[in-house]
């Protein structure tokens, strides 16, 4: 039987990180997975020379450690993107360096209603989303007034796949997107978010504001991207580099048993049994429903997001968006645009790169959005938002789905979440698992170091 210090259930991201954070301080480490490599969502696919990726193309270098990590394991992979920006818009003009709704410029009338309704709830007392088991948008309304409240609605249902009402204000982590919007010029932002913690948590402002206060997070070259093979490239490797740092990487291990001890614990996959001292569950929770044989009502409340993701290939100078571009229209489908081909000098013909745009999915609507009218309506709404030029014409596309790229907490949620999680702990002692949002990469990036790296230590 072998044994690990940790076993680490799931070779996405956070098992990945996870595995490296232990192993390079001395652990022994034993990753299990069921597919026959790393990465999960974070693999690439290939398309006429291009890689392709199955959202956000970039890792973020905002902390130490997370430089750290990227650095080690790309090492001249890693690719520095220089003046790296972004942008929204909710109608026809760009806000660059501002992902969020920015109602200052295309709905000023919304914004001048919106900003003297927020002052006014300034002095009652705030609406705590930790124990509100209410919709996201009553809970939205109580810190920002209706008329933001309204004007968001259609743009929730947009990054949504179509969810409203039936959202839990716990969802807010998921919707930061939403959390900031933009109401005035950033002269005016920047005042507001100096004046109190109140607007600062309310209010958006540009990363070309000129305030180190709000922009220091923000600050070019802190985004990276490997050097060829899109994010994929990072997935191989991180393959190697836990090998080399002496992680025992077990692929095609489906775990079927999980038996606790007072000591440690053991996992079984098929003909192999691994025991240790701790099991760090990184797959979804009602996987671990299943295995440990606990009734879970948790996914029946939670609201399934899925995407579709289009690529284009056209020629590198037709291009005009940022390197991301949000759209908060209600008149396009696409909530984001991308040039992942410029971003690593993919260009395997002349001239030639790619964009991509995102449409958010229920994951019942995904085979209707694939139809090629529905890939003409995607480019043409890629035009329409300025992300190449008028008239511009692509030379081949492909489009694929992602059935489940997160989920929603419904208002009921957390009722759920914690009955299954506490009969869950009082069974299996030695399973640590990874709470509510913190699955992202930055997020659980952040998490390990706050919570998880003393439990699975």
């Amino acid at each position: 039987m072998k044994f690990a210090d940790c076993i680490v259930a799931g070779g996405g991201f956070p098992g990945i990180y996870a595995a490296w954070r232990m192993a390079k301080s001395g652990k022994n480490v034993c990753l299990v997975e069921a597919s026959d490599s790393l990465g999960g969502v974070m693999k690439s696919r290939e398309w006429k020379g291009y890689w392709l990726d199955n959202g956000t193309q970039n890792l973020d270098l905002r902390s130490d450690i997370a430089r750290e990590f990227y650095t080690d394991i790309l090492g001249e992979e890693l690719r520095i993107l220089e003046n790296h920006d972004w942008a929204s818009t909710i109608d026809v003009t760009h806000t660059l360096g501002f992902e969020m709704p920015d109602f200052s410029v295309d709905d000023a009338t919304t914004a001048r209603r919106a900003l003297n309704e927020i002052t006014k709830l300034e002095n009652k007392e705030p609406v705590e989303h930790s124990d509100d088991a209410r919709s996201f948008l009553d809970w939205y309304e109580s810190n920002y007034g209706p008329s933001l409240t309204s004007a968001i609605r259609p743009m929730l249902a947009k990054v949504t796949g179509g969810h409203t009402d039936a959202i839990g204000a716990h969802g807010t982590s998921a919707l930061s997107m939403l959390l900031r919007p933009k109401l005035a010029g950033d002269d005016i932002m920047v005042k507001l978010k100096g004046s109190s913690a109140y607007f600062n948590d309310r209010m958006g402002v540009t990363r070309h504001c000129g305030d180190d206060r709000f922009t220091g997070s923000m600050a070019s070259e802190q985004f990276a991207y490997p050097s060829h093979g899109g994010l994929g490239q990072f997935c191989k490797r991180a393959e190697l580099r836990l090998r080399e740092l002496g992680v025992d990487i077990q692929y095609h291990s489906l775990i079927e048993k999980i038996d606790s001890r007072d000591d440690g614990i053991t996992v079984k996959t098929g003909h192999k049994e691994i025991s240790g001292s701790t099991l760090l569950w990184t797959l979804p929770d009602h996987l671990l429903s299943k295995v440990l044989d606990i009734q879970d009502t948790i996914v029946d409340e939670l609201l399934p997001v899925g995407c579709c993701i289009y690529a284009f290939e056209v020629k590198g100078d037709v291009i005009i968006g940022p390197d991301y571009l949000h759209d908060f229209s209600d008149t396009r489908l696409p909530f984001r645009y991308s040039r992942p081909g410029i971003f690593s000098g993919q260009s395997p013909r002349e001239n030639h790169t790619i964009v991509m745009a995102e449409v958010p999915s229920h994951p019942s609507d995904q085979k209707s959005l694939m139809q090629a009218t529905m890939v003409e309506t995607v480019w043409e709404d890629c035009i329409s938002a300025g992300y190449v030029k008028p008239e511009t014409l692509y030379t081949d596309t492909c489009c694929w789905g992602v059935p489940v790229a997160f989920t929603l907490p419904t208002p009921s949620w957390i009722n759920a979440y914690e009955h299954v999680k506490q009969v869950r702990e009082n069974a299996h002692q030695n399973i640590v698992c990874i709470e509510p949002n913190s699955r992202g990469r930055a997020a659980f990036i952040r998490h390990f170091d706050n919570q998880l790296g003393a439990l699975v230590q």
